[in-house]
């Protein structure tokens, strides 16, 4: 059986009056003083971020575990206006599974892709809002763009920016993410599986080894979890119904 799949890459850039602080006091649950603009930014009370940390080098300094200094040095090292801050990856988490295994596997995740570029990792896992799907259970990943070397950030990570190279890396780190899901799925003794690949590859696939009920049943639209004002209309109309 195929559980849900969900992997967004995005960058998060100066032009669109994004600001590093900003995103990771959000998106990691986080009180941060922006020192670019003299504003603090406080998300600590969010009751929906219930895990979240800072994955580095080995042998980082300690300004590079804390979510403070850390993102403000992110903002101050980038000095054009156009700038590229953060790279951002939203997960979906699988909601078969508890916050303990969620965190292994984004600090799996995110620790590899931290060794394999030398860059800083931020990460936090949020649950649905109160009024929708209970499956939208979601991790976001903030990578720095520069890697970290000795104290300071360093070079651009520009495998990651340019084409064909970014494709190549989104396409495994796709991968990466679906592996670790599944192993974590099998430990539990879960049959479902995901697969980062499209429905009509899965399909062709399919059609290849000569399993044409499995064909048959990826010949569909993509499922979905529903959003936040899809799940209240959904919510009504079944109340309507029930009265």
């Amino acid at each position: 059986m195929m559980a849900h799949y969900h992997f967004t890459a995005k960058l998060v850039k100066r032009r669109d009056g994004r600001l590093a602080t900003q995103v990771a006091a959000y998106k990691l649950g986080q009180v941060i003083n922006c020192d670019r603009i003299g504003k603090t930014f406080d998300y600590s009370t969010s009751s929906r971020v219930v895990a979240n940390g800072i994955e580095a080098p080995e042998g980082a300094p300690d300004w590079a575990h804390d979510h403070q200094s850390l993102w403000n040095r992110v903002e101050a090292r980038e000095t054009r206006k156009d700038a590229q801050l953060l790279r951002d990856y939203e997960l979906a988490l699988p909601y078969e599974l508890d916050t303990v295994a969620h965190v292994r596997m984004v600090r799996t995740f995110a620790q590899s892709i931290v060794e394999e570029f030398g860059i800083v990792a931020g990460w936090g896992i949020h649950l649905p809002r109160d009024i929708s799907d209970e499956r939208n259970i979601v991790a976001f990943i903030l990578l720095s763009t520069r890697a970290l070397e000795d104290d300071a950030f360093t070079r651009k990570i520009r495998e990651m920016s340019v084409r064909p190279s970014s494709i190549n890396i989104i396409s495994r780190h796709r991968k990466l993410w679906a592996d670790i899901q599944n192993e974590e799925l099998a430990k539990v003794g879960l049959s479902e599986r995901v697969d980062h690949r499209s429905l009509k590859a899965q399909r062709e696939d399919a059609i290849a080894t000569g399993n044409a009920d499995l064909a048959k049943e990826l010949d569909r639209a993509p499922g979905r979890k529903l959003d936040r004002r899809e799940f209240q209309a959904a919510l009504m109309r079944n109340r309507r119904v029930g009265t």
